[in-house]
């Protein structure tokens, strides 16, 4: 991942002098990143996450009245995640990989088309990010190992993101990999505390849209 961060900032020079780099001069390398990913505390960018998120609150730019979860796989870096590596069982669960001892192996869909079941083995992490609908931003995010069951996490950062910024009425969006009734039950009681008749409205439609088979949810209109 750092790999492809270091050559998004190499082909966005733009983004790269957005981000306060000075591109008039050579671009940090790959070590430097990677220095500066393990020997910084990740509470201390979850901290400054969750600041530019409020300001954008405060601003009108985001809110939470329309918001998605998903989660991305992030391999870990190890031989055993190249294609054209020929280890003899190199996705065996007890053949954990030397190089990152803390990654775990984990499953993701290789395509997104409909009845198309083309999944691929690799061993990392999960990237779980919940982002406002409408304007694609993400509002908080939670990295797990990669065995780990998206709905397994999804009350973890609903929670997360309620305790600095209210979620608590809300339309929620997420695919089939949330579609368990004790997210149904749980998200329900949490929110009758503060509920109001737009969040009972929102709940239904999860339900209904879950039931259909794809959760198209939509906000109310004002």
């Amino acid at each position: 991942m750092v790999s492809d961060l270091v050559d998004y900032l190499h082909n966005n020079l733009l983004i790269a002098h957005y981000c306060g780099f000075d591109i008039s001069i050579p671009l940090p390398s790959y070590w430097t990143f990677e220095r500066f990913l393990k020997n910084t505390d990740h509470e201390v960018l979850s901290s400054i996450m969750r600041s530019q998120v409020l300001r954008l609150a405060s601003e009108g730019i985001i809110d939470t009245s329309f918001i998605g979860l998903d989660s991305t796989p992030v391999c870990a870096n190890t031989s055993q995640n190249n294609p054209k590596s020929f280890i003899t069982n190199k996705f065996n669960p007890d053949n954990r990989p030397k190089a990152d001892k803390d990654c775990r192996l984990g499953v993701h869909t290789a395509s997104n088309r409909t009845g198309e079941k083309n999944y691929e083995f690799y061993w990392g992490y999960k990237n779980h990010v919940l982002v406002v609908c409408i304007s694609g931003l993400p509002i908080c995010e939670l990295t797990t190992t990669a065995e780990t069951a998206d709905s397994s996490v999804a009350l973890d950062i609903l929670s997360k993101t309620h305790s600095f910024l209210p979620v608590s009425e809300c339309t929620f969006l997420a695919d089939k990999g949330y579609d368990v009734k004790n997210i149904y039950n749980q998200i329900k009681d949490f929110m009758t505390v503060s509920a109001s008749s737009l969040l009972t409205n929102a709940i239904q439609k999860i339900r209904s849209s879950f039931r259909s088979g794809f959760p198209s949810v939509k906000p109310d209109s004002p």
